[in-house]
């Protein structure tokens, strides 16, 4: 009687090593998911970071665009001005 016992505790110790093998399994796939997500989710926020960025670097463009065509515009009247005052003969006035 007692042998029989001994199998069937063996047994049982078996069975509960393979459900621990099991869990501990398991366990280590949901933190493996879990890290996945979280880098998933990191990518994404740097993604949308990124893409902030890109944003205001396109406005920053336009606006040094903008200010280097009203320089330009400006530079050219000047050059203008300078011909219409030495037309009227005021060298003078330049120098």
């Amino acid at each position: 009687m007692t042998f029989f016992r001994v199998q069937i505790l063996e047994q049982r110790v078996e069975t509960l090593e393979l459900e621990l093998d099991v869990a501990i399994s398991a366990s280590a796939h949901a933190q493996a998911e879990a890290g996945q997500k979280a880098a998933e989710l990191q990518a994404k926020e740097m993604i949308k970071e990124l893409e902030n960025t890109t944003k205001v670097f396109e406005f920053h463009m336009e606006v040094l665009r903008t200010k280097e065509e009203e320089i330009s515009k400006r530079d050219k009247e000047i050059k203008l001005l300078k011909t219409v005052v030495k037309t009227l003969g005021g060298n003078n006035f330049l120098e």
